[in-house]
């Protein structure tokens, strides 16, 4: 209940909603953010500590939208800016770098309000783990894009 009662806080002071969801009702990732809606989604977790570090990080999301900082990421620009398997490479680059900035504001915003809890980066350069995360995360995506142009190729040597 304390835990609460501080994301409440929180999320009054940063001007965001905050919506808690478990295993059952949603992806397996840890949080998630609407952007556009100012709405977080933390997965109900044991740990408290692990919810607050879910809350910053997707506040950071919100924070680089509002102030336009990574903008084709942060604005879900994927369809737009992925014409070729090319930009899609380097966009994956762009969502990679976008999500490391994420994470040092993260790491930087909790500071302030929890100095006292040990933080560690997630997305440490080069770390395998998140890259393999991201590869995983953007593969559906991947797959979409892939059987869009294969349909838009195929239809158009049809004729």
């Amino acid at each position: 209940m304390e835990l609460k009662r501080k994301l409440n806080r929180l999320s009054k002071l940063y001007d965001v909603k905050v919506h808690y969801f478990s295993n059952k009702d949603e992806n397996s990732s840890t949080g998630y953010v609407d952007v556009r809606e100012n709405f977080i989604f933390i997965k109900k977790r044991k740990c408290e500590e692990e919810m607050l570090k879910t809350f910053f990080h997707e506040l950071g999301h919100i924070y680089c939208y509002r102030n336009n900082k990574w903008f084709i990421y942060h604005n879900f620009g994927f369809e737009k800016h992925t014409k070729s398997f090319e930009m899609f490479k380097k966009f994956k680059r762009t969502a990679y770098r976008a999500e490391c900035y994420v994470d040092m504001w993260r790491k930087n915003e909790m500071k302030k309000h929890f100095p006292k809890i040990k933080y560690s980066l997630s997305y440490e350069q080069k770390d395998k783990r998140a890259i393999k995360w991201l590869n995983n995360y953007y593969k559906k995506f991947y797959n979409e894009w892939e059987l869009y142009f294969y349909k838009k190729f195929y239809n158009k040597n049809k004729r």
